[in-house]
């Protein structure tokens, strides 16, 4: 709470805005994997997203071979209401940004799961990990500490 004296030497308190942002940062084994809900400034715009047209294909491929079911859920959802999932993000492994075997087509509330409980993500990365043959430390080595 911040407090100003105004010009009639009235005191006024002033609250500050809450700020919704969270990050986690956790540790296994000597890895650290960081969450968080921080939006990045975005340097395109969401029509010019390079390889979206490709994303569109795969989708509408793996929705016709999962036969219209969220795997994780098992639920029949339609077209509009099931979401491209990157499993390993495609912000730290750039190479495999539209590589088929790193993508999930899951419904809405599981995909939402997957990002809002972090051990759950965590678990679904080592899983990938092991059966694409990358090694997670590499890119989630130990922290440098000052």
């Amino acid at each position: 709470m911040e407090t100003t004296i105004n010009n009639y030497g009235t005191v006024i308190l002033t609250e500050q805005p809450k700020s919704n942002t969270w990050k986690r940062s956790f540790k296994l084994g000597r890895m650290f994997i960081t969450f968080s809900n921080c939006r990045l400034k975005k340097k395109y715009n969401r029509g010019e997203f390079p390889g979206k047209d490709r994303a569109k294909d795969i989708k509408s491929k793996m929705y016709e071979e999962q036969g219209c079911t969220c795997p994780i859920c098992g639920g029949i959802f339609p077209y509009d209401m099931m979401e491209l999932h990157h499993v390993l993000p495609w912000c730290r492994f750039k190479d495999l940004r539209g590589d088929r075997r790193n993508l999930m087509l899951l419904c809405r509330s599981c995909h939402q799961e997957i990002h809002i409980n972090p051990w759950k993500q965590i678990e679904m990365m080592q899983q990938k990990a092991a059966e694409l043959g990358i090694n997670l430390e590499d890119t989630y080595g130990e922290r440098a500490h000052a």
